[in-house]
């Protein structure tokens, strides 16, 4: 398994991540890197944490990207089954085409939600 993205979002990362997805420029750009990343069998998934089943409080369930906003995550996830290539020199090139193929979403990433600044201690943990 390889991936990029953010797995567990801390909440100062889920309030700028949910932020940018209700601002429309940002949002609608989200959407779009998804549905790109998903025709090059990329798909951006929720990450770790199931999502929300509801939209979070303050948005409306009718948002256009509500499915979004109920996410606690957002990375891509490439798994493969057991295979011979895997312990040659063609795995760097296979992880590092996930890493290229996923830079969408980091750029998105980077420029919406970036780094956690809360201390350690008051981050969630996953359950």
């Amino acid at each position: 398994m390889t991936g990029y993205g953010s797995m567990v979002m801390a909440r100062d990362q889920l309030q700028r991540f949910r932020a940018a997805l209700d601002t429309d420029s940002s949002g609608h750009r989200f959407q779009e890197l998804t549905t790109q990343l998903a025709a090059r069998s990329l798909p951006v998934t929720h990450g770790a944490q199931p999502p929300l089943k509801t939209s979070p409080p303050g948005f409306p369930k009718t948002h256009p990207r509500a499915e979004f906003l109920r996410w606690k995550g957002a990375a891509v996830i490439k798994e493969y089954a057991k295979a011979d290539w895997m312990s040659t020199p063609e795995a760097i090139d296979r992880v590092r085409g996930i890493w290229r193929g996923a830079e969408p979403l980091k750029e998105w990433m980077d420029t919406h939600v970036g780094m956690s600044e809360e201390s350690p201690s008051r981050r969630r943990t996953p359950r």
